[in-house]
């Protein structure tokens, strides 16, 4: 006895699987599989949702509607990833979407088919916001009156991450800093920035981005600005100046000029130097609090020395 689903299907079919033609030696029938109208391509709707319209296939033996033929749905979340025709041809799932938003796509197989694989598009557009979240910008040094060198980003998400848009992020300060603009809508992706500018007055700042109702708001960004600070150009063979001698709380600045070089910390106390650059590079400026005399070297080239005196 035959599986059911294959027993389901015309025996002019089983014989053209089989390779065998018509009982008069004619041509194979031929299956042919389309989409069906309403066929529930090319919708959108809110990531994990489930769409309204079902996925719609039709399929025909030489012309004629076929029952039992077996489609296979694939590419997403099906009700039935496995349907069979019935008998007037037609064979239906449910297509729910994932929690990406952007373009989707979905196919219908059936195997040996003319016009298989068929693929259905839907798009996932954004659930509602949901969390404001820190992206870049935060714990910078910059010089007094100069702008910072990079932006302070948030980013308005849904509950699956999906950046959304035209949501408005205001911005306020405490300190000496010059915002761009006190209320910056999100982009396409979901990120509002803020590159703002050091004001006069050394000393710390803060930045905050919000956006009520939301979790995760309001998000600090906390930032130093420091008087102009002393430059150590970095050249093939030497620092220079090789030592330098600033208050505390004060900053240094290095500036690459030729070959490939690291301001490397050495001995104690210590600080944060650089990775291996080469110029055009700028590395600071670095705030250094506590007095003492802070050694460094380059890495690549040791004989190459410096110093900063903390008075």
């Amino acid at each position: 006895m035959l599986p059911r689903s294959l027993s389901m299907i015309p025996v002019a079919f089983l014989l053209a699987a089989c390779g065998g033609g018509s009982s008069e030696g004619g041509p194979d029938p031929v299956l042919e599989v389309v989409k069906w109208t309403p066929s529930g391509d090319n919708q959108t709707d809110t990531v994990g949702q489930t769409l309204p319209n079902v996925i719609r296939v039709k399929a025909t033996l030489d012309g004629v509607l076929a029952g039992g033929v077996v489609v296979q749905f694939a590419g997403g979340v099906f009700g039935s990833p496995t349907v069979i025709t019935g008998d007037n041809g037609i064979a239906t799932t449910t297509w729910t979407l994932g929690n990406v938003a952007g373009p989707a796509a979905a196919t219908a197989t059936v195997a040996g088919a003319v016009g298989s694989p068929l693929t259905f598009r839907a798009t996932a557009v954004p659930d509602a916001p949901f969390e404001l979240r820190y992206s870049s910008g935060d714990d910078q040094v910059t010089k007094v009156t100069t702008l910072f060198a990079r932006a302070m980003v948030v980013r308005v998400v849904d509950q699956f991450g999906n950046g959304r848009s035209n949501r408005w992020v205001q911005w306020t300060k405490v300190g000496s800093i010059i915002l761009g603009s006190d209320s910056i809508i999100t982009g396409d992706q979901g990120f509002s920035s803020q590159l703002p500018t050091a004001g006069a007055n050394p000393g710390p700042v803060t930045v905050t981005a919000t956006t009520a109702g939301l979790m995760g708001s309001p998000i600090d960004f906390t930032s130093t600005i420091v008087a102009d600070a002393p430059i150590v150009q970095v050249s093939t063979n030497q620092f220079t100046p090789a030592n330098v001698t600033i208050s505390a709380g004060s900053a240094v600045r290095w500036n690459w000029v030729s070959g490939s070089h690291s301001v490397t910390s050495t001995g104690s106390p210590s600080f944060t130097g650089s990775s291996i650059e080469v110029q055009p590079y700028s590395f600071g400026p670095v705030i250094f609090s506590t007095p003492g005399v802070y050694s460094y070297q380059c890495s690549v080239h040791s004989f190459m020395q410096g110093t900063v005196t903390v008075n």
